[in-house]
C-alpha cells in the first residue's frame, strides 16, 4: 500500500547557466523518499518548466511543500523572485549552513545533484523562514557598495605599485 506524504521538501542548487532540483517526500511513518530529480536552465523558460514539473506532482502554492535554496553570489536572485512572485515561499540559506548540514548527514561528495539532495532532505526536515525580496532601494544600494568595493581595492593596489615604483633601486620616471 502507497503511504501518504505530509510533506514536501525541494532543494535547489544553482549555477550560472542551470539549477538542479530534487524533490524529497516525507511518509507518514516519517520514513523519506526521493520523488525526482531534475536539471533546468537558468532561464525564464527553465523557471516555467519547474513549474510545470511541480504541477504534474500534484504541488502548487497550496501543497505542504518547503523550497530550500542556497545563497551563491546573484544567480540564485531570479529564480527565487520568480518563485516568489508565483506564490510559493522559498527559503535562503547561507552556503555555510548547507554544507553543515550536508556533514551531519555524511554526504562529502560535491556535486550539483548532491547538494540539490542535501538541500531537499533540510527543506523537509526543518522549518525555515521563507524568504522575503528587498526593496528596489536595497538591491541597488548592494550593487553601488559592492562597485564601491572594487574600485578602492583597485585604488590601493595602483598606490601601492606606484610606491614601489618610487622607491625602487632604480626609480622609474
Amino acid at each position: 500500500m502507497k503511504q501518504k506524504i505530509i510533506k514536501y521538501g525541494l532543494g535547489i542548487d544553482i549555477g550560472k547557466d542551470d539549477f538542479h532540483v530534487c524533490l524529497m517526500g516525507i511518509l507518514l511513518d516519517e520514513s523519506i523518499s526521493i520523488l525526482g530529480r531534475r536539471k533546468f536552465s537558468q532561464t525564464s523558460g527553465g523557471y516555467s518548466k519547474l513549474r510545470d514539473w511541480l504541477s504534474k506532482r500534484g504541488l502548487s502554492t497550496k501543497s505542504p511543500l518547503q523550497i530550500v535554496r542556497e545563497a551563491t553570489g546573484v544567480y540564485h536572485e531570479p529564480l527565487l523572485f520568480r518563485l516568489h512572485h508565483q506564490g510559493f515561499s522559498p527559503c535562503l540559506i547561507l552556503s555555510k549552513q548547507a554544507k553543515d548540514y550536508g556533514k551531519s548527514l555524511n554526504s562529502f561528495s560535491k556535486n550539483d545533484q548532491k547538494d540539490s539532495e542535501v538541500l531537499a532532505h533540510l527543506a523537509s526536515h526543518r522549518k525555515l523562514d521563507p524568504w522575503k525580496p528587498f526593496s528596489e532601494q536595497i538591491y541597488q544600494l548592494r550593487s553601488l557598495m559592492r562597485h564601491r568595493r572594487v574600485l578602492v581595492q583597485e585604488r590601493v593596489g595602483f598606490q601601492n605599485r606606484l610606491h614601489a615604483l618610487k622607491h625602487a633601486h632604480l626609480p622609474s620616471a
